[in-house]
């Protein structure tokens, strides 16, 4: 058979085949594929049949195929993956079309397939890094238990607080009581309701009005209880620093006197939390500690160093109030008050010096164990005034003087049972902590751990006012 141009495109060989050429004259082309492999049975390597190709038709079949590397499946022919979700492209220099793929950090999002961005404050990437959403607000409340056991154990307080109160009235003209200082006496106890009465105020949802009450309350509660302890042991110096000079009554204690003296220490620390107040206004801000961290925190506007600066003064009257205690330690038997007001201020430093170092190491934690160290802080110095302040001035007056002393001695010697128990905790972690910065770089310490290592001072100076205290017990 013969076309136009006088090539044949086809013909029959005689054998029931035809045979075709091309416009050009060539004969089809016919391929045989065929695959090296390793033969299973004889273990030799061997050219395998896979496929055919002919007449523009391919014939192949992949299961019989074996690739490189001994595996069935079908090698890609790409230079890079794509990438997975929340992966971006890293492109490599000098291959545009060859990257490798690189995680988006954990507070990050995509915003394009080559780049990863940070999330605004207070948000936090989703899942899917395709965008970012609002954090929940955390912050204290009343049903946490982080609240629960100090709110229990300052309504213990405040009951026990008032159950004094309440013997005050009954034996109010007795001798004891009336030696006392009745009227700095409830001074006293109004101070410790007040403190007990903040544990609730600094546990609350923040808040415009609770974060006023508690810049105002927590100083001027511990005004009222230290300016009336410090007015106290200043009227029992000043009468018998005036008998060794001479017979003359010295002037300013009446009660009444007391009583103008010891408000015009509450009023400075009113005045001063009041322009504070003014200057600062009180409110509520969100606070996101660590952009690496999904929390946002309610907090009180205020600064959190303001906020223990505002009680320097506090720590003033304590520190005069623990000298006149120290001055007065050895007086007569009927005025021996001021030794057990004396043992209350030694707690009390001791737990406001483990305080401040916590503080000032806490502040960013949401379970905030600043604003709990404060709670415990009124607790147990509330505690303290009670147990060694007055409970001696009710046996006096049930039991008698023998009585007093045992008892009393007990009850010092568990106090100080509990505060160096209850300082030793603290030394452990900061020494703990102090040998895990010592002992590598600077770059493995977080920031908070150099704090408390800064600190150890601090917990030196807290076990020297504990033997203080024991060498004050062995004067009984």
């Amino acid at each position: 058979m013969a076309t136009d141009n006088g090539v044949a495109s086809g013909f029959s060989d005689g054998y029931g085949a035809t045979v075709h050429f091309d416009e050009n004259g060539d004969g089809p082309g016919r391929y045989t594929i065929m695959n090296y492999q390793r033969n299973r049975t004889t273990r030799e390597y061997e050219y395998k049949l896979v496929g055919t190709w002919a007449d523009s038709l391919l014939d192949l079949d992949l299961s019989k195929i074996i690739w490189a590397g001994g595996t069935m499946d079908i090698p890609r022919s790409r230079c890079s993956e794509p990438c997975e979700e929340g992966e971006i492209k890293n492109i490599q220099k000098g291959e545009q079309c060859c990257w490798i793929c690189t995680k988006c950090n954990p507070w990050e999002y995509i915003r394009d397939e080559k780049t990863c961005e940070s999330c605004p404050e207070g948000r936090w990437p989703y899942a899917n890094k395709t965008g970012c959403f609002q954090l929940e607000v955390q912050h204290m409340t009343w049903g946490s238990i982080y609240a629960i056991l100090p709110m229990a154990l300052a309504s213990v307080g405040i009951g026990c607080t008032v159950f004094v109160i309440v013997l005050f009235t009954m034996f109010n003209n007795t001798p004891v009581v009336m030696a006392s200082g009745r009227e700095l006496s409830y001074m006293l106890l109004s101070g410790c309701v007040v403190c007990y009465v903040m544990t609730f105020v600094l546990l609350a949802t923040p808040s415009t009005v609770s974060c006023g009450a508690q810049r105002f309350g927590v100083g001027f509660g511990f005004s009222i209880v230290y300016s009336s302890l410090l007015i106290k042991t200043n009227r029992i110096s000043r009468i018998f620093e005036s008998a060794r000079r001479s017979a003359k009554r010295p002037p300013f204690i009446s009660p009444k006197s007391q009583i103008v003296m010891t408000c015009v220490l509450i009023a400075m620390q009113v005045l001063f939390t009041s322009v504070w107040l003014l200057v600062e206004h009180p409110g509520t801000r969100l606070h996101h500690p660590d952009s690496r961290e999904p929390v946002i925190i309610l907090k009180c506007s205020s600064d959190d160093i303001s906020f223990l600066v505002s009680l320097v003064y506090n720590i003033l009257l304590i520190i005069i109030c623990t000298v006149y205690a120290v001055k007065t330690r050895k007086i007569p038997e009927n005025f021996n008050e001021s030794k057990f007001i004396g043992f209350a201020m030694y707690t009390t430093c001791i737990i406001w010096l483990a305080f401040v170092p916590i503080y000032f190491g806490t502040l960013n934690s949401f379970k905030n164990p600043a604003k709990q160290s404060m709670v415990w802080s009124f607790y147990f110095g509330r505690v303290s005034l009670l147990l060694t302040v007055f409970i001696r001035l009710f046996i006096n007056a049930l039991f008698g003087v023998f009585v007093v002393t045992l008892i009393t001695v007990l009850i010092t010697t568990l106090i100080s049972a509990f505060s160096a128990m209850f300082i030793r905790v603290f030394t452990t972690a900061f020494i703990g902590v102090f040998i895990a910065c010592s002992s590598g770089p600077a770059s493995r310490c977080s920031p908070l751990a150099w704090k408390f290592c800064s600190s150890s001072p601090v917990i030196l100076a807290c076990h020297a006012m504990f033997f203080l205290r024991l060498a004050q017990l062995a004067d009984l």
